[in-house]
């Protein structure tokens, strides 16, 4: 292998008495590099395409692509507690996307709320959680997140607000947070369920008989469908099967 005397091009030779020349110049690698990554940088870590500006200039569209993760990215900053770096990222999706209108010191403010308000949750303290959440409803980008994990977490907290608080006297006030929870994950049976139990207990036994139907049809536990269908068979006949027995042993699950 020997290079060209401008240092630009590599030759190189082979048993079957071919010559490759390979491409060294330096323009021509940070594009083909930018192209093989475009798609990391995209889906998985758009801080790296801010420090690159040479990518950002090859294909401007990946910085609006890249825009709903980075604030993905900002929004478990903000949940952790990293503000300041909260903050910079969601600057930065401001200036990528000039058709945003948030206040980044804001929206990490209504994060911190959200996780406040899931640990409200798990100390029973339900009314301050409501309050939390509903701060955080109002956010707009609305919540995303791109880690599965952090997904499941963020669509559940909605659902177990919404299945707590009705179990606690709060149906009427936890029914946003119930739709929420549905409009997130309307595949989720679990979440239908819970908004059935809330919608029983406010009164609206038609939307509850539809929701427990769902819920039988999607799930497997043989015994939970056996409850539910006794549920929606008081319910037909104008019968409450929510007793305060009743309440207090789901309480207890």
């Amino acid at each position: 292998m020997v290079f060209n005397s401008n240092g630009d091009t590599l030759a190189s030779a082979s048993r079957d008495n071919t010559i490759k020349l390979w491409d060294f110049q330096v323009e021509n690698l940070i594009t083909r590099g930018c192209e093989w990554l475009g798609s990391y940088f995209v889906n998985q870590s758009p801080e790296l395409l801010v420090e690159l500006d040479s990518c950002q200039a090859h294909n401007p569209a990946w910085t609006q692509e890249a825009v709903d993760k980075l604030i993905g990215n900002a929004d478990n900053l903000a949940r952790s507690k990293n503000i300041n770096g909260a903050i910079n990222w969601y600057e930065q999706a401001l200036e990528w996307d000039n058709h945003l209108e948030f206040n980044p010191k804001d929206r990490a403010a209504k994060i911190m709320a959200f996780e406040e308000g899931i640990q409200l949750i798990k100390t029973g303290d339900i009314e301050t959680a409501i309050n939390h959440f509903k701060v955080v409803q109002s956010l707009n980008p609305p919540l995303k997140q791109t880690i599965d994990a952090t997904v499941d977490e963020i669509y559940s907290s909605w659902n177990e607000l919404c299945w707590i608080g009705s179990l606690q006297g709060y149906a009427t006030e936890v029914m946003f947070a119930c739709e929420k929870s549905v409009d997130l994950a309307s595949y989720h049976g679990g979440f239908i369920d819970s908004r059935g139990l809330a919608r029983a207990l406010t009164g609206d036994a038609q939307g509850a008989i539809a929701d427990f139907k769902v819920f039988v049809e999607w799930t497997s536990d043989e015994k939970i469908k056996v409850q539910r269908q006794a549920w929606i068979d008081a319910l037909e006949k104008g019968d409450n099967p929510f007793t305060s027995e009743v309440i207090e042993a789901l309480r207890d699950d």
